[in-house]
Order: C-alpha cells, then structure tokens, then sequence
C-alpha cells in the first residue's frame, strides 16, 4: 500500500474515531478519552496497512473498501474476511484477516464508548 494512503487512513482513523467519541461523551470528562481512543485506532490501522511484500491480487481500492465496510458494518466484515480467510492463496488470507481484525475493532470500540457513555466502570 502507498505510503500516503496509509498515513491518510491513520489520520482519517484519528479524526472520526476522536470526533465520535467526542460527540457521543461528555464534554466535561470526554477529552482525554476521544484523544485515547483515536490514538488507538490510528495505530491499528497504521500496523494492519504495512506492506508484507505480498502481491495483491485484489485492487487496493477495493481492498480499502472492504476495510471500510468491514469497520462500519461488522457483519459484512466477519463474511468477507472469513471467506477470504479460508482461501489458499497467501494475500486473500492477508485482507481477510484484515477484515476481521476491523471488524472486531469496532465492536470493541462500540463497547467501549457504550461505557463511557453509560458511565461504566471498565
């Protein structure tokens, strides 16, 4: 992957997961929580987009795609990557474990801010 996209993505990662958690917390104790958490998800998207060295097969727009959608709608996410887990060939089970780890992550994350909003003890 280019190294632009993969920066952008870690960027774009930060901003919306920070800008949600923002909107979704309270003011008063959210903004040491929403740097947390969209620090979090620039990292998982920087270490899951490093090159492997593996040829792809797969467009890179549409493997972006299906990272996106496997974050926004975590079902999709657990189909795709486990169809494209099962396969042989090394860089399909590359983007599907991908897709999984995105779409765990959401979930994770859903919880998470759930419970701040809730005001949970984690």
């Amino acid at each position: 992957m280019h190294q632009a996209i993969r920066i952008g993505l870690c960027v774009l990662g930060l901003f919306f997961t920070s800008f949600c958690s923002w909107f979704f917390l309270v003011p008063d104790e959210g903004l040491a929580a929403t740097i947390l958490l969209g620090c979090v998800a620039a990292s998982v998207i920087f270490f899951i987009t490093k090159n492997k060295k593996v040829e792809s097969e797969i467009d890179n727009t549409t493997v972006i795609l299906l990272y996106i959608l496997s974050f926004f709608i975590p079902l999709a996410g657990f189909i795709v990557g486990a169809i494209y887990a099962s396969k042989d060939e090394e860089h399909y089970k590359h983007v599907g474990k991908n897709c999984l780890i995105f779409s765990v992550t959401n979930i994770i994350l859903g919880f998470i801010m759930l419970a701040i909003i809730l005001d949970i003890p984690l």
